[in-house]
């Protein structure tokens, strides 16, 4: 197999909606399953990814991902009612592309352990902010592959001419609640995080100039949305 990379500067919009109540995983000829209890330990999420081909031939997972996603809050004014939910990438994304598979066999398993830290970072390129949000609320993981070994030869030719979107791989993907993490207060720790329309993720991350603007709309948000309500008899 031939691996390929370029360097690419990407944005991610938070613009990838899906109704939280219909988050069931649906058959596939891949199947993606965090297996056990994600949990948090030494500053990290830390949980495993299993990818078991139930297909009656190979199926070729594409080297870029698996993809970790968290929802988030896209709020619209000073109310959390009536916004929108999104997706910002917390880990998979990078700037480099590389445009090869890893085959994996008729009924076998791989499985890859993941950690994440507890922010991630989003920025508006129209407020020039940049500032981190929690990681909490629900996480969705994305796996893409190829089924025919005919895509993926086209899917390698785009090396030479590269249109990803002529080519959509397949996807398979699944979904966990994000625990509470520790020395936190209960009662908002499970729910999305907020961000503001046009707040994106950008790869590579060259934002840092922005940190102060981000500093000031974070503590706008954290009066607007605190991120722990007002409990007398809990414990933080």
């Amino acid at each position: 197999m031939r691996s390929a990379a370029i360097l690419l500067y990407v944005g991610f919009v938070l613009a990838d909606s899906e109704a939280l109540c219909a988050q069931q995983p649906t058959p596939s000829l891949l199947e993606v399953n965090v297996s056990g209890p994600i949990r948090w330990e030494e500053g990290c999420l830390r949980g495993t990814l299993d990818i078991s081909n139930h297909s009656p031939g190979p199926l070729f997972l594409t080297s870029m991902g698996p993809y970790y996603d968290i929802a988030v809050n896209v709020s619209k004014g000073d109310s959390r009612s009536g916004a929108s939910i999104a997706w910002v990438p917390i880990g998979g994304v990078t700037d480099i592309i590389v445009i090869d598979v890893e085959t994996l066999a008729a009924g076998a398993s791989t499985h890859r352990d993941f950690c994440w830290p507890p922010y991630v970072w989003v920025v508006s390129p129209r407020r020039k902010t940049r500032r981190e949000i929690p990681v909490r609320g629900k996480l969705r993981v994305r796996v893409s592959y190829f089924a025919d070994p005919e895509d993926v030869k086209k899917y390698k030719g785009t090396w030479n001419n590269p249109h990803p979107g002529e080519l959509p791989p397949l996807w398979s993907k699944t979904y966990a609640e994000i625990p509470c993490p520790p020395n936190t207060c209960k009662t908002d720790c499970n729910r999305a995080p907020v961000v503001i329309e046009g707040e994106v993720r950008m790869v590579p991350d060259a934002f840092w100039r922005w940190n102060a603007q981000g500093r000031k709309l974070t503590d706008e948000l954290s009066k607007k949305f605190p991120s722990c309500a007002k409990n007398k008899a809990e414990t933080p």
